[in-house]
């Protein structure tokens, strides 16, 4: 699997594609080499704590295995991965919530944090931003996307992503003066 190190994404999706062979073995490379990334991102925007990360990232790579022939362009797989890991979040997030609420409707008393949230100084201060400000402080200092990236990600224009970030670190310098 060493070998697959210097292959560039879009050479390791072509592998992926072909589901026999070093299929398995490219994807683990993908894997490897974006889990830390996605980790932190998934960390970054919520408050979960490291098993529903983890439960989150399993199922993001799971689902870009099974849906790799959807990836239109190979060469921006990472892009990719974060908004298939987005996705999961959201319908992960989503499915704690009625989980919590179920339980709170059988046991007819109000549970404390069922979901172990963990709330660190700076997931407080950006608990106070608004999701699409989170995204956009994620995609900029996690990810150090260029901001031509994340107005393609975001579907805005590059002058756009540049107000939203500059505005929500001003909103950060705000909560923390």
């Amino acid at each position: 699997m060493s070998h697959f190190k210097s292959l560039s994404d879009e050479k390791l999706v072509a592998i992926t594609l072909q589901k026999q062979g070093d299929a398995a073995a490219a994807f683990a490379q993908l894997f490897n080499r974006y889990q830390k990334k996605v980790s932190a991102y998934l960390s970054y925007q919520t408050q979960l704590d490291h098993s529903h990360i983890q439960d989150i990232l399993q199922d993001a790579f799971l689902t870009a295995w099974n849906k790799i022939e959807q990836l239109h362009d190979p060469e921006k797989f990472f892009q990719w991965i974060v908004t298939i890991s987005r996705n999961a979040m959201i319908d992960h997030v989503r499915g704690l919530k009625r989980t919590t609420l179920l339980i709170e409707a059988l046991s007819e008393q109000p549970q404390h944090d069922t979901t172990k949230i963990v709330a660190t100084s700076a997931n407080k201060l950006l608990a106070k931003l608004a999701e699409d400000e989170r995204d956009i402080i994620a995609l900029k200092a996690v990810f150090e996307f260029s901001f031509d990236e994340i107005a393609e990600q975001l579907n805005i224009s590059t002058s756009a992503a540049k107000m939203r970030y500059y505005r929500a670190i001003e909103k950060l310098q705000e909560f923390i003066e």
